[in-house]
């Protein structure tokens, strides 16, 4: 009944259940995270039974009863809460019960239950986050935040204060030396946002800078970040802090869609001209890239996401156990077509050529 999935899998089923109509407000999304007991699941589930009651549409009525009363029979059989927690699917629609159990791939961090014309995957689709990772700066002359953007979410690693002070004199000082000290307290700060962002970026080689105007620039300007670290772009944002980050990335969105794209590329470019060079360090086709995998040869696993999931169900996650990555290729540039109409849409970097 519960099915523990890899990521790949997951991202496929969500996708089916996006799809999936209700004929009026009877499809049930019930999200119940590790750390809620599934005695108080049970009793949530007995409450909206009784709720039913209050549902003005006998066939509507019927239905929800119907499926509320599914969940609790099944979750009888569930003693204990799942590491990741559960998520469940269960409605009626024209072609019959729809019926998921699902522990999801990563743990949930939210309890949520509704009801309506369709499921509700929103929440579920932010546990993904499996896209190019960029970092996030926004900055002002109080503070600093920090964070990453992994395709799906943002994530606040650090937030930083200044002791810069206001532009306006601070008695006792002439103004020139007050904007001496300005400039030096200003110039401190930078660097130590900086640091911190090299810090927390090292594995990460993009970055994006938001903020207030002419701090921003002045800190690009400055820029005391790693030579590794690329700055890709920068956009004047209204606050500096964790919602910082969020408005970033908004205005941000047209440039990340294009770094996720790009990074598709030069994955199908590179496989192609190993490919041409006969270096056996590459492999595809599904009988191949599964041979190597049951090797553990392969080092990056790449899969068209149009591929039917009982093609790669499993294989994610044995390069992932592996201390493989995975990268999913999309169709919606030219060479992600390419890539699933010449290669079967799957296919591997090695770690070693051959045999």
């Amino acid at each position: 009944m519960r099915d523990n999935m890899d990521e790949t899998h997951f991202k496929k089923k969500l996708k089916e259940l996006e799809d999936v109509k209700g004929k009026t407000n009877e499809l049930i999304t019930y999200l119940i995270p590790p750390d809620k007991h599934m005695d108080e699941a049970r009793r949530h589930v007995e409450s909206e039974i009784a709720e039913t009651k209050n549902i003005k549409s006998k066939q509507t009525r019927k239905s929800v009863t119907s499926s509320l009363k599914h969940i609790r029979n099944q979750l009888k059989h569930i003693k204990e809460t799942p590491d990741h927690g559960l998520i469940i699917f269960v409605g009626e629609t024209e072609e019959g019960r729809v019926s998921e159990f699902i522990e999801p791939p990563k743990p949930l961090n939210t309890s949520d239950y509704r009801c309506g014309s369709k499921f509700h995957t929103e929440k579920m689709e932010e546990l993904l986050g499996t896209g190019t990772r960029c970092g996030l700066i926004v900055i002002s002359r109080g503070e600093a935040s920090m964070g990453v953007f992994d395709g799906k979410n943002v994530t606040k690693i650090n937030h930083l204060e200044s002791n810069v002070p206001s532009k306006h004199k601070r008695g006792g000082f002439s103004q020139q030396r007050f904007e001496r000290l300005n400039e030096e307290a200003k110039e401190k700060f930078f660097k130590k946002v900086s640091q911190e962002a090299n810090r927390i970026f090292e594995d990460i080689n993009k970055v994006i800078i938001g903020g207030h105007g002419k701090t921003k620039d002045d800190f690009i300007k400055d820029n005391h970040l790693s030579h590794e670290i690329k700055i890709i772009d920068s956009f004047s944002t209204n606050y500096s802090d964790e919602s910082g980050l969020e408005e970033l990335v908004d205005k941000a969105r047209d440039v990340l869609d294009e770094m996720e794209l790009m990074e598709e590329r030069n994955l199908v470019n590179d496989f192609m001209k190993k490919i041409k060079t006969d270096d056996g360090l590459v492999a595809y086709g599904n009988e191949e890239v599964k041979t190597m995998i049951e090797r553990g040869a392969v080092d990056t696993l790449l899969v068209s996401e149009d591929l039917d999931i009982d093609k790669i169900e499993g294989l994610s996650e044995s390069v992932k156990k592996m201390g493989g990555d995975v990268k999913m290729i999309s169709t919606e540039s030219e060479k992600g077509e390419i890539f699933k109409n010449t290669f079967a849409g799957i296919g591997a970097f090695l770690r070693y050529r051959q045999n």
